[in-house]
C-alpha cells in the first residue's frame, strides 16, 4: 500500500485538484493521510467531507507548525509500505501509483524519481530528471546542489525513513527538502529514475512559502544545510567534502540573492551573510548568476552593485514570467 502524504494550510482554491488526483488514480491500494496544519479556511472542513466519502482517507487537524510538523505527523499514523509526498496545491496524473510500485517491483528499488511539470497559468513546462549512472554519481550531485533535491516528485521505501535521524526537522519549513532527500538517498538500494514527468507543480499560488521571504525562512535554510553538511563529513568527509563545499556556495548564492533582494529589510544582515560559509565554499559548477553574485559580494563597490543588480533582475524576471505565462 503507498501512504500519500498532504500537508495542508489555506488551500481551499487547490485542495479539490489535489485530493481528486489521488482518489483518480489508476492503482487503488493507497492511503491518503491529510495533514490539516491549523488552516483558518475552509480547507478542514473540506478533507473532513472527503474522508467521510472515502474509508482510505485520514485525516489529522493539528495546531500551525509548519511543513516538516505536518509531514511529521503524518509519518506517525501512515501505515503504507510506500510513501509519497505531495504538496496541497499540486496533484498527479493519474497513473503515477501504479508506474511507481511497479518500478520499485521491477527494479528492486526502495526510491523511485520523477520529473516534474511546471503549471502556470497559460503554460506547462516538463523537468524530468537526468539518469546517473550510479548511486553515488546521483548522490554527488544532490549534495552539490546540481541535481533537485525535492522530497516531493518521488516513491519511497517507508523503512528509509528509519535509517536516517533526524528526518525532518521540526521548525525547518525552508530548506528542509536539502537536508533530507540526500540523506535518504544515502542509505536507499538501487535508486532508480523514470524519464516521464508525473508530478504537477503549481507555479501559480501566491500564498506558497517560494512566494514570501522572511529571514526567518534563510536561517532555516541554513540550519539544513549544516545539518546535511555533518551528516556526509561524518560519513566520509575526504570523498564528500568537495561536493559540499559546491552546496555551500550554492547556498551563500541564494542568501546573497535574498539579502540584496530585500536590502531595506534585511541590511542588518549583511554582515553576517558575507561571511557565513567564508572558508568552505566552492564556486566550481556555479551558474554564471551565482559564480557573479558570490564574487561580487566579496567587494565594497560589487557589494553596492548588486543592491541594484538583483532587484532588478527580480522584477525583470516577474514581468517576463507574467508575459510568458
Amino acid at each position: 500500500m503507498v501512504s500519500v502524504l498532504v500537508p495542508i494550510y489555506n488551500v481551499e482554491n487547490y485542495l479539490k485538484r489535489c485530493i481528486d488526483s489521488i482518489l483518480n488514480q489508476t492503482y487503488e491500494n493507497w492511503e491518503l493521510v491529510l495533514i490539516d496544519d491549523g488552516s483558518t479556511d475552509n480547507s478542514g472542513v473540506m478533507c473532513d467531507k472527503y474522508a467521510e466519502t472515502d474509508k482510505r482517507i485520514m485525516v489529522v487537524h493539528k495546531e500551525n507548525g509548519g511543513l516538516a510538523s505536518a509531514r511529521l505527523a503524518g509519518l506517525k499514523i501512515a501505515t503504507g509500505k510506500w510513501l509519497m509526498f505531495l504538496d496541497s496545491d499540486d496533484y498527479l496524473e493519474h497513473d503515477t501509483l501504479r508506474d511507481s510500485v511497479n518500478a520499485a517491483i521491477e527494479n528492486e528499488s526502495d526510491l523511485v524519481r520523477f520529473g516534474m511539470i511546471f503549471r502556470y497559468d497559460n503554460k506547462s513546462v516538463c523537468y524530468p530528471h537526468k539518469n546517473y549512472s550510479t548511486k553515488e554519481e546521483h548522490l554527488c550531485a544532490v549534495i552539490s546542489r546540481s541535481a533537485p533535491v525535492c522530497v516531493c516528485g518521488a516513491l519511497y521505501s517507508r523503512d528509509l525513513f528509519d535509517r536516517i535521524n533526524p528526518t525532518f526537522v521540526d521548525g525547518i519549513n525552508f530548506g528542509e527538502d536539502y537536508c533530507v532527500f540526500g540523506r535518504i538517498l544515502s542509505v536507499s538500494n538501487n535508486p532508480i529514475i523514470l524519464n516521464r514527468c508525473y508530478y504537477n507543480y503549481t507555479q501559480t499560488n501566491t500564498t506558497s512559502y517560494v512566494r514570501f521571504v522572511k529571514w526567518s525562512y534563510m536561517e532555516q535554510f541554513i540550519a539544513a544545510e549544516k545539518i546535511n553538511f555533518d551528516y556526509f563529513t561524518s560519513i566520509d568527509k575526504n570523498k564528500y567534502l568537495p561536493f559540499l563545499k559546491m552546496g555551500r556556495a550554492s547556498v551563500k548564492a541564494q542568501l546573497l540573492r535574498v539579502l540584496y533582494g530585500n536590502y531595506n529589510e534585511f541590511r542588518k544582515y549583511e554582515e553576517y551573510v558575507l561571511n557565513i560559509y567564508n572558508d568552505s565554499v566552492s564556486l566550481e559548477k556555479l551558474g554564471p548568476i551565482d559564480y557573479f553574485i558570490c564574487s561580487a559580494g566579496k567587494y565594497r563597490f560589487g557589494r553596492a552593485f548588486l543592491r541594484l543588480f538583483i532587484p532588478a533582475r527580480n522584477y525583470i524576471g516577474y514581468m517576463a514570467r507574467k508575459i510568458l505565462y
